[in-house]
């Protein structure tokens, strides 16, 4: 894309990477996740990551992808939510592929691309690979694309901040989304690129306070399946400033994501959203394993995860 015109970055603001439901034959549970996007986008959510590892694109065909997509973009719009962003995770190993998906979310209606790096060839994906993927992926793709830095999923591949802000000032590459929660990076990133040209953001809710008190573009998190009113709350406070209040919102989100982390990740979330707000089940597709809501927590652990949830039903 030659002589492009630089693309808009997300706007910042809280996005959540849903989980998805299955029923009993693996098979997704349309219904069940309509309620759980409308229940997102009612509690003030910015935009919703489809198809991320929490979404457990990983288990889906690619046919299953796009219509995930669709069916979220239509959702959303006949519901009165046409404002809530739609990014789509459309990283895979290959180049080629990665170009395919691209095109696939750009007809389903994703705004943006989220892309992670590939890392099957470990040793060969250096920083030069590195910039040459993104550079190519993001010449090709008909919407801007964003840069996933996830070391846990990447076999260790963790980018520094030279490396996005080099990327950055590709006129299709909009934003990134740090898994590596390094606020030294983020804080790097946002004082060299404009946030209209570049959006940071953090992946874990246990980061997001501090983030935006960097000026960092907001959270891409997965806890906000759980408790997405709890997390709007927190940056109303802050955005008014009321920093106190703000951090105490902060305490139960910091707990509560690592409560998550450490009990099964969307495994645990699915468990936790089914048990307290009615809806989809527990089933998850293979290597993971279903996981109850009560994974012989400890008393503190039972106590911060059930604060949270009482903030977030209270409001």
């Amino acid at each position: 894309m030659t002589e492009q015109s630089p693309a808009a970055a997300p706007p910042p603001g809280l996005y959540v990477a849903p989980i998805i439901f299955f029923k009993a034959d693996h098979e997704i549970d349309f219904s069940a996740y309509r309620a759980h996007i409308l229940r997102l986008a009612k509690g003030g959510v910015t935009g919703m990551f489809v198809n991320g590892s929490n979404g457990e694109a990983q288990h889906l065909f690619h046919e299953e992808r796009k219509a995930v997509l669709q069916f979220v973009r239509k959702t959303l719009d006949e519901n009165g939510f046409g404002q809530v962003v739609v990014i789509a995770g459309t990283g895979t190993q290959s180049t080629r592929e990665t170009m395919k998906l691209n095109v696939d979310a750009a007809e389903a209606g994703a705004s943006y691309a989220l892309i992670f790096p590939p890392s099957t060839w470990r040793s060969r994906m250096d920083n030069e690979a590195i910039i040459r993927f993104y550079r190519e992926v993001a010449d090709a793709s008909p919407i801007p694309i964003m840069i996933y830095n996830n070391p846990g999923i990447t076999a260790g591949i963790n980018p520094d901040s030279d490396t996005f802000i080099t990327l950055g000032r590709h006129p299709n590459i909009v934003g990134t989304k740090l898994g590596c929660e390094d606020l030294g990076k983020l804080t790097r990133i946002v004082n060299t690129l404009p946030q209209s040209k570049f959006a940071a953001f953090v992946a874990a809710s246990d980061a997001l306070l501090p983030a935006i008190m960097v000026k960092g573009a907001g959270g891409n998190t997965s806890l906000l399946n759980v408790a997405p009113k709890a997390h709007r709350r927190m940056w109303d406070l802050y955005d008014k400033g009321s920093v106190p209040e703000a951090r105490e919102i902060h305490r139960l989100l910091s707990h509560a994501d690592w409560i998550k982390n450490k009990y099964g990740g969307p495994a645990f979330l699915k468990a936790v959203v089914a048990k307290e707000f009615g809806y989809g089940s527990t089933v998850i597709r293979g290597p993971l394993k279903a996981v109850s809501a009560d994974p012989d927590l400890q008393a503190d652990e039972v106590k911060h995860l059930q604060q949270l949830i009482s903030l977030e039903k209270s409001l």
